[in-house]
């Protein structure tokens, strides 16, 4: 009779357990968070941001971030004021791939969102295009009472991009008249740098007929068109 009752009372503790929200025994967790970024080829110095958001109250977090050291560097981490204070990051080894970061408040759980780090890297300048991912591993995180706390992970990049062509400056071409002499007369760009390749073309006001020099009496339209390796083609015309 005895064991029965144990066993109905036992019974009766799991039905109402399984009664309870499924929220109630949860986890509580944490999300962080690198940033996308987009550069143009050529540029050196790109700023990753790690934030942390869907903070229930943490003291201490630690994470690892990876990168690829065969096209940057790990130049400088600088600590966020927007969940632990600045002074609470430790400084990690700034050689190490992955970097090991690790922040922490000793006195009381912080309950703010916010950024945590940014991460400094010096992109080389022959970087080819692509993306290269930032890797966040390794999580841990605990509250003051010393109970973990899950660490959600979503990993960021840096994407490189080809770099926007320019637009020449200073380049002009002005009409001419002259007087028939039977040699052929050009119209010449001004202000082309050495390096720019120019062409130019001749045609008859009268049909608009391409010809290879401008000889005979008349009026030709001359086209220029000047390129160069980055720039945008310019394009001028004159009579």
């Amino acid at each position: 009779m005895v064991r029965k009752r144990i066993l109905s009372t036992f019974v009766a503790v799991l039905m109402v357990l399984s009664l309870i929200p499924n929220c109630a025994l949860a986890t509580s967790s944490i999300t962080v968070v690198a940033d996308t970024v987009q550069i143009a080829q050529g540029t050196t110095t790109v700023r990753v941001d790690v934030n942390l958001s869907n903070n229930p109250g943490i003291s201490m977090l630690g994470f690892e971030l990876g990168y690829d050291e065969n096209v940057m560097d790990l130049t400088s981490v600088v600590p966020g004021d927007g969940v632990f204070a600045t002074d609470g990051m430790e400084e990690g080894n700034i050689d190490r791939n992955p970097y090991m970061y690790t922040a922490s408040d000793s006195k009381k759980n912080v309950t703010t969102d916010g950024l945590l780090a940014t991460f400094v890297f010096d992109v080389k300048e022959e970087c080819p295009l692509g993306k290269y991912d930032i890797t966040l591993t390794a999580a841990e995180a605990y509250n003051i009472e010393e109970e973990e706390i899950t660490v959600n992970l979503t990993s960021g990049s840096i994407t490189v991009t080809e770099k926007p062509k320019e637009d020449f400056t200073g380049l002009s071409m002005n009409d001419k008249t002259v007087t028939y002499d039977g040699t052929a007369q050009t119209i010449e760009v001004v202000g082309a740098p050495t390096d720019a390749k120019v062409e130019y073309t001749y045609a008859k006001a009268e049909g608009n007929d391409i010809v290879d020099k401008a000889i005979d009496a008349g009026t030709y339209t001359v086209t220029a068109t000047v390129s160069k390796d980055g720039y945008n083609n310019w394009e001028d015309t004159a009579t």
